[in-house]
């Protein structure tokens, strides 16, 4: 933002992870919101993922969700994530009668459930959280879009948050 005060071609794209503080929010709605000339909006975690679906290269959550129904489970909390190999489904599992995850489930973003041992383990070293609960690969596939998911990605990230650009 700095230097685009100074020179109007600059152009950038901000992420805040694991989000916007009070702080950023304050200066965007003083210094950026309703100001036609600045091409900085601030979007939330919704309107990302919202974005992020409409692409129709990633299948929605309860897509997912349903799938673990099917296999006598309840779906819990769910990550989308990021990541240089593309987009990942993490879906928790919590066991019948219980309350607490004790499993998840990785899909690709299309839905597919990765049983590939690489994958996996690339997954899990990007996320070490995912080495707490015990993974598990659901029986059936659920290709419902085809991937065009880019490949070429510097970084990781948890979509699930809110994000400034």
């Amino acid at each position: 933002m700095a230097m685009w005060l100074r020179d109007k071609r600059y152009q950038g794209l901000f992420i805040a992870l694991p989000g916007v503080n009070n702080h950023a929010k304050g200066f965007y709605r003083e210094n950026c919101e309703g100001k036609s000339e600045i091409t900085v909006r601030l979007l939330q975690e919704d309107e990302v993922l919202e974005a992020v679906f409409q692409t129709q290269t990633v299948v929605q959550p309860d897509v997912i969700s349903r799938t673990i129904e099917k296999q006598m489970r309840t779906p819990g909390d769910w990550l989308l994530l990021y990541t240089d190999k593309g987009l990942f489904w993490v879906q928790c599992i919590i066991p019948q009668g219980g309350g607490i995850p004790s499993e998840i489930a990785l899909f690709d973003a299309v839905g597919n459930s990765l049983s590939d041992r690489a994958t996996r383990e690339y997954l899990t070293h990007l996320y070490p959280e995912l080495n707490d609960l015990k993974k598990i690969v659901i029986g059936s596939s659920i290709v419902l879009q085809p991937s065009n998911i880019p490949q070429d990605v510097e970084e990781t990230a948890r979509l699930s948050i809110q994000t400034l650009f």
